[in-house]
């Protein structure tokens, strides 16, 4: 059976009331060295939620995680050297308290 690990990026704007929109996935197997990434592609729902967002700059922030995150996936090389999921997201984004986090 292969195994798949996968991290969601959540947008939490206010830490203090942790609420979120779930705002993209990035999915990897190690066994087959399969490297996917999907994100929002439209803002809509995140201002719904919170109508205050800068939804210019954080599509663009989305955008470029995409983009990064498919360079490594058409990259072999880069591919066999990720060994846990966690390698490739805390590159893009580092564990703090900013308002896009990846989970767990």
């Amino acid at each position: 059976m292969k195994q798949y690990s996968y991290q969601i990026l959540r947008y939490i704007p206010d830490q203090v009331t942790g609420e979120f929109v779930n705002v993209g996935l990035v999915l990897f197997s190690p066994d087959t060295k399969y490297l996917n990434v999907q994100m929002l592609e439209k803002s809509g729902r995140i201002k719904a939620v919170f109508p205050a967002v800068n939804s210019r700059i954080l599509m663009g922030r989305l955008a470029a995680f995409t983009k990064a995150i498919q360079n490594i996936s058409s990259d072999e090389k880069s591919l066999n050297l990720i060994k846990k999921i966690e390698e490739v997201t805390k590159t893009f984004l580092a564990p703090d308290d900013s308002a896009l986090q990846f989970s767990p």
